[in-house]
């Protein structure tokens, strides 16, 4: 392979990772479509909220029952989340994916409500483990 040619093959790469060409780079199509739904919501669509609850709504409380192990508490906590979305949609950054944002949002609302119950418990990663700290077992 002569340089301008490998020249060539480099420049096309970049250019794919850059513009996010490329399976592992692209964009599913509910992440789009959720994105799509957030922004018209920001700017004071009313339905396309709706359509994003009810687009989101079952994988919201797949992600709290796995957090929190009750399905009861799921369904409080994702209709929570939602409506901390809907209070905080004006925040929503619109060059960003929304679905790393939701995830946020529902991860954040599961683990102050863990907290609250005291089931969820604070771990140090540069403390020794046990009593015995002479033992020199670290938890990490």
């Amino acid at each position: 392979m002569s340089p301008s040619e490998r020249e060539a093959r480099d420049r096309k790469s970049a250019e794919s990772v850059n513009t996010g060409a490329g399976t592992e780079y692209e964009r599913s199509p509910m992440e789009c479509e959720a994105t799509r739904l957030m922004t018209a919501a920001k700017h004071g669509d009313a339905t396309a909220f709706d359509a994003l609850v009810e687009q989101l709504r079952p994988r919201a409380f797949h992600v709290a029952n796995s957090m929190v192990g009750s399905r009861d508490d799921a369904l409080e906590l994702s209709q929570e989340t939602f409506l901390k979305v809907y209070r905080a949609r004006a925040t929503y950054r619109e060059e960003e994916p929304f679905l790393p944002w939701f995830h946020r949002i529902l991860r954040n609302t599961c683990f102050s409500y863990l907290r609250k119950q005291k089931r969820l418990k604070k771990h140090s990663l540069s403390a020794p483990r046990g009593a015995d700290e002479d033992a020199g077992e670290w938890d990490v």
